[in-house]
């Protein structure tokens, strides 16, 4: 027991020293903000400008690059990502140059794991990680840069990259920041909460014209985890499917498309040919609905679910800077039962 308790304290002191952390500026001695001209004037290697523009997401494209840059043993490709609206740099991104033909699949896990040491000595334990058959990323998120590494393998393809963001500003739900405490939480709504303890506040809301709980929630008076739990009353279920596929399109249109999409799943099909009985099958737990997306800086989802002729329906933003911290807190509750 006093080595689970050890272990508990650990992992604490670990989340501690990584918001103590410096922050990290930005890549090498280039600023965030600056033009290709800048870049050119700064950087210690030469760049090369590509033939065709490289187009990303959200207007981001990128014009110069650096061929062959040494890191670790291993060259990578250095892009230069602009912003398209103003012209200046946003993104670093370092592509290992490496073929696929060329690259194992064991030997670039190898790669990435070696690489994430490196980072780990640099910046600390990772505040993100995630980690499938076939892809994995660990990620560091500082008031002026994200940093992150991962690798892809599909089929012959394998690729890995580091990457050095600008973070987006804005608010992370609502008008709150991850990170915020209670009080800075208060200030962000205009009512007062109908419920407040240590680890929740929650208020009365409408989101979409339908009406809500808002609920967040708090790990060592950190702002982790915020959700819309919806309360309107259907005497036709069918009308929560509605609800779902309303607020699922405006999910779409803020974030793009979903990362993940669990339409319709089906735990028993008794009800399936019969639609006008889906919000029935809900509510009994036969089917359910989910789909979710992803930002920089957190994960959204929407549930449409039930049990017991109940029928939940629920969007949740989780904070992926302080993952590891909601994922500790649920371990201890375990722990606390032994």
């Amino acid at each position: 027991m006093k080595k689970l308790i050890f272990l508990s304290f650990l992992v604490t002191f670990s989340t501690f020293l990584l918001d103590a952390q410096k922050n990290v500026l930005h890549w090498e001695n280039i600023p965030w903000g600056s033009t290709n001209n800048k870049i050119k004037q700064l950087s210690k290697y030469s760049l090369e400008m590509l033939d065709k523009p490289e187009k990303y997401s959200h207007g981001l494209y990128c014009t110069y690059i650096i061929k062959n840059y040494p890191f670790f043993n291993k060259t990578f490709s250095v892009h230069f990502i602009m912003d398209s609206l103003n012209q200046t740099l946003q993104w670093v991104k370092l592509e290992l140059n490496d073929t696929s033909n060329e690259i194992n699949p064991e030997k670039i896990k190898e790669t990435y794991s070696s690489l994430t040491k490196l980072l780990i000595n640099e910046y600390g334990n990772p505040h993100n990680l995630q980690n499938e058959k076939n892809s994995a990323s660990s990620t560091w998120f500082f008031d002026s840069t994200i940093v992150s590494i991962s690798y892809l393998q599909v089929y012959s393809f394998n690729s890995l990259s580091i990457n050095y963001k600008k973070p987006t500003k804005g608010f992370d739900f609502r008008k709150t920041i991850w990170g915020y405490d209670q009080v800075q939480t208060k200030k962000a709504e205009i009512d007062k909460p109908i419920y407040e303890d240590s680890n929740l506040l929650c208020f009365y809301g409408t989101i979409a014209n339908l009406k809500c709980k808002i609920v967040y929630i708090f790990i060592e008076r950190k702002l982790v985890r915020a959700k819309y739990l919806i309360k309107e009353d259907h005497s036709n279920k069918n009308d929560f499917i509605t609800d779902y596929l309303k607020l699922k399109d405006l999910l779409n249109k803020k974030y793009g498309n979903p990362v993940y999409t669990n339409d319709e799943t089906w735990k028993n099909e008794l009800f399936k040919d019969n639609v006008q009985d889906w919000g029935t099958a809900i509510s009994i737990g036969h089917l359910y609905f989910y789909n979710s997306w992803e930002t920089e800086k957190s994960n959204i989802s929407i549930l449409l679910d039930g049990e017991n002729y109940n029928i939940s329906l629920s969007i949740e933003y989780s904070s992926k800077k302080y993952e590891n911290l909601d994922s500790e807190k649920e371990q201890n509750k375990l722990l606390d039962g032994l």
